[in-house]
This record gives C-alpha cells, structure tokens and sequence, in this order.
C-alpha cells in the first residue's frame, strides 16, 4: 500500500509540474481575465465606482465614473469634477490641467481594470513565469511587464487564477510599491478587487488601503 500510495503521489506532483511549466504568461493572463469577466463585458462596461481612499492625512471619498462604449471617464472627489472623452479633456469644477486629467484617468482605469488591461497594445509581457508556493499565504503565478518607467509584477493564484496583486519597481530610483488585493466586488459580471492595500518597497511599510464600497 505504502509503495501504491508513494507512486501515486509522484504521478499527482508530476503532473502539477508539467502543468505549472506548460502555462505561458498569455495563458495565465487569458485564465486570469476569464476569471474576472468570463462575459468580456469590461470593453463595454458603463457604471460608478465609489471608493473609500484611507490614507494618513484623513480618509477621502472619490467617484468615477466609466463609459468605456464612448471613451469617457469622470472623476469627483470634493469640489473637483474633470475627465476625458476619448483623447480631450475637460474641467466641470476645481484646477486641473490636461495633463494632470489624463494621468488620473490612466491610473484608475489601468488599475480597476485589470487583469483585462494586460491585453492593452504597448503591454510588453515577459515570457518567464515564475511560481511562489507561499505568497502572503497563498500559491501564485508571477508574470512580469515591462513599462518606461517601471517593471510590474502581478501575482496570480494557481488555484482560480484570480489577480490576487502586484508590485512595480522604479526604473528611474531606488524603490516601488506592493499592492495586496482582498475580497470582490461583482458588477456586470465583472469582480472587482474590494480592498487594495498598499504596501512601499523595500520592506512592505504600509501606505493607503482603498476599500470599494459600491458601483453604482
């Protein structure tokens, strides 16, 4: 029994290996938007996203708004509302410049769509997969992108392929960012991350949590 049981175990390991090495960073990322949006319903997706920011000067409420059918995204926090329709901007209330609005367009909508963004042209994937049996308690896949400005991580879990976080690195100084993703939001088929938690690198000293509160 002993012998039955030691060949069935090295047949299970052995094909979890051979898996786990067959998987491409494309496949992962497909089986991580096919767990997010099985529907593809982010190209089109129109809804609110209510945001409690926590951060050490006081907690602060932002909306956006996203109609990604037309291009058009509206942020309020406060007394300031501005956005984009596809590449102009315009300020309904506070200062903002052009370039200050498109940036935090990029920002939200890059974050609060991802996985899906990994598809984005100008994505530049690297081929390597990497895998970390105890990643803040949990088995990952880790697939790395390149950008101008940084290298990000997105970490994976091997089980459902959710989007469990990721962490960027500067390319221009020392230092980054680690973002822990808890819980989930779901709207239009879509599951939103609920909590994001941010952590600076080295040494995961805590930053801001941004918790999800409603898509409206």
């Amino acid at each position: 029994m002993k012998i039955i049981f030691v060949t069935t175990l090295f047949l299970v390991l052995s094909v979890s290996l051979v898996y786990s090495q067959s998987l491409t960073a494309e496949d992962i990322i497909t089986k991580s938007i096919n767990y997010h949006d099985p529907g593809d319903n982010w190209s089109g997706f129109i809804g609110k996203l209510v945001i409690t920011e926590e951060r050490e000067a006081g907690d602060r409420l932002t909306r956006f708004s996203i109609n990604n059918q037309i291009g058009r995204f509206l942020f309020e926090r406060n007394d300031v509302s501005h956005g984009m329709l596809m590449d102009s901007c315009f300020v309904i209330s506070g200062e903002a410049d052009c370039d200050r609005v498109a940036t935090i367009r990029n920002y939200y909508l890059y974050l609060w769509g991802l996985p899906m963004k990994l598809q984005d042209a100008g994505t530049n994937l690297q081929s390597e997969v990497q895998s970390i049996e105890d990643w803040h308690g949990r088995s990952v896949y880790v697939i790395e992108v390149h950008y101008e400005r940084e290298n990000w991580s997105y970490f994976i879990d091997q089980n459902n392929f959710a989007l469990v976080g990721y962490q960027f690195m500067f390319n221009y100084k020392e230092g980054g960012e680690l973002i822990t993703l808890d819980g989930e939001l779901e709207a239009d088929g879509i599951k939103f991350p609920k909590t994001r938690t941010w952590y600076e690198l080295p040494g995961e000293t805590y930053l801001a949590k941004d918790m999800l509160t409603a898509i409206e």
